[in-house]
């Protein structure tokens, strides 16, 4: 697994390829924390690898990337496969703040349902 430093590397890597058009209103940017996240509505091997914030007072709108929850999910993982990891978040969270800015909510739907599947009822 990446160091944190090797974290924010790979990120800021990967941020250079959006087109900046895409990252409008996004005042925020892209913020790497190093904590670990989870959901306690669902199964304890569910974490948080990243996500859109709408308002964070003072800041605006943002995306949050989670290292801590990277690092546990993806322990022993190839670099090359959590880079993937990586691209696949960060893409999943700025399509959450391009439906934002159009008023539409379709992502965050399909995730609920996804979440929804799984759960397990006895965890």
């Amino acid at each position: 697994m990446f160091t944190l430093e090797e974290f924010r590397e790979v990120c800021n890597s990967l941020a250079e390829k959006i087109p900046p058009r895409l990252l409008e209103e996004l005042n925020g940017g892209i913020v790497i924390l190093e904590d670990v996240k989870r959901d306690p509505q669902h199964p304890p091997s569910t974490y948080v690898l990243g996500e859109y914030i709408v308002e964070s007072p003072g800041i605006g709108r943002l995306i949050v990337l989670y290292y801590g929850s990277f690092k546990r999910l993806y322990a022993g993982r190839t670099p090359g496969e959590i880079r993937e990891e990586i691209w696949k978040t960060l893409k999943h969270e700025l399509r959450h703040h391009l439906e934002d800015l159009a008023g539409v909510d379709d992502l965050a739907r399909e995730d609920l349902k996804y979440l929804e599947s799984l759960k397990i009822t006895n965890y």
